[in-house]
């Protein structure tokens, strides 16, 4: 399998910015936050990284492309929130539902450090939520390690509150 990856086309960036907003909140909503807290949540933090609708200087938007071509997913890569060179960021890796299990995120993942190398890196980092177990063993797998972790604990309602 080959798998390449490619700057997403400026005329695709409206499709990417609804899908990574929707895949964002539902996300959030899987935590259990608010439907609307969600989707305000997701599209503030999208368009932080996206002012006006094009990725932030540095970013990289990237098709995840198959042997024959055709796209299958994406990556967006880039510096960390703390704006150094050094630190780069996994933002987002999406594979369609229907090519998932084929190695196209691991192989994708892999390209992308090496882009990040090539850019000064000295490091990657990404974030995963608790119950996406099947992308916490993928980056286990790659050598990615925990830093920290987040906790949360449901509280009962509170009769009469």
């Amino acid at each position: 399998m080959t798998v390449t990856l490619e700057e997403m086309p400026a005329a695709r960036y409206d499709w990417f910015l609804s899908h990574a907003t929707r895949e964002y909140a539902a996300d959030l909503i899987a935590l259990g936050r608010d439907d609307e807290e969600a989707r305000l949540g997701a599209e503030r933090d999208i368009e932080t990284y996206f002012p006006g609708g094009s990725p932030l200087p540095g970013h990289h938007l990237l098709e995840i492309r198959a042997d024959d071509g055709a796209p299958v997913g994406y990556l967006w890569i880039g510096p960390s929130a703390t704006g150094t060179t050094e630190e780069w960021w996994v933002w987002d890796v999406f594979v369609d539902e229907a090519q998932r299990g084929k190695g196209y995120a691991r192989a994708a993942l892999l390209l992308g450090e090496k882009l990040a190398a090539a850019h000064g890196a000295t490091s990657v980092g990404l974030s995963v939520f608790g119950f996406n177990t099947g992308a916490k063993a993928l980056y286990d797998s790659l050598g990615y390690t925990t830093t920290s972790f987040k906790m949360l604990k449901r509280l009962p309602p509170v009769p009469g509150a």
